[in-house]
């Protein structure tokens, strides 16, 4: 198991969880993976109306395939609990 370090929710209450997966990334990390093309999934994200995000042109497009307000999904991603989390969307 790994810690992860510590997480911020909504209610300002810090945590730290135990995963078994190490292929977690951070916000800077999980932006220069949607660049290169890659779908990526946060836990939070359904509260967003999606499941991933990934970028095409400099797009944000969401998991139904609508391109996203990119303002919008840039101030909403500034916030803590979507500093930490990110995970590749696999490929089926």
């Amino acid at each position: 198991m790994v810690m992860s370090p510590m997480k911020v929710l909504p209610t300002g209450c810090q945590y730290r969880s135990l995963t078994n997966n190490n292929t977690d990334m951070n916000i800077e990390e999980a932006i220069k993976a949607m660049q290169s093309g890659a779908k990526l999934t946060h836990k939070y994200l359904p509260a967003m109306g999606t499941q991933y995000l990934y970028i095409i042109d400099g797009e944000y497009v969401d998991s139904k395939g609508y391109i996203l307000n990119k303002i919008d999904v840039e101030s909403r991603l500034k916030a803590d609990i979507f500093k930490f989390g990110w995970q590749k969307v696999e490929s089926k």
